[in-house]
């Protein structure tokens, strides 16, 4: 069902504004109810209607979200890539420059631990 279908378009003006005052009681309320029958199925209308294009558009929301974070995702592991990069090149470089901090840090960390 799309939106123009949907909303049906109606030719006819409601009962109760037309012009014919010799209309007797049981001729109004039979207007009335064919007025609130019609209201009844255009609320329906309208309803469905609302519904369909508020999950077209949460459907469309949850689309860019998940977009977002899959980008989000993907800078942060290129990121993470690259500085892993950088750390290899700087190692590969100046060997025993790390060798020499790492052992340098081995004998710290043992000193500390040796004192509690």
């Amino acid at each position: 069902m799309t939106t123009q279908t949907a909303l049906k378009e109606t030719s006819n003006v409601s009962n109760f504004s037309q012009k014919n005052t010799t209309l007797s009681p049981a001729d109004e309320l039979e207007n009335i109810r064919e007025d609130m029958k019609s209201l009844r199925e255009d609320l329906a209308s309208l309803t469905s209607v609302m519904t369909q294009l508020s999950t077209r558009e949460m459907n469309r929301v949850a689309g860019n979200v998940a977009d977002a974070g899959k980008e989000l995702l993907d800078n942060t592991a290129e990121a993470g890539r690259k500085t892993i990069d950088r750390a290899e090149s700087a190692v590969k470089e100046r060997p025993l420059v790390y060798v020499g901090s790492a052992f340098g840090l081995g004998l710290l960390a043992a000193a500390l631990l040796k004192r509690r």
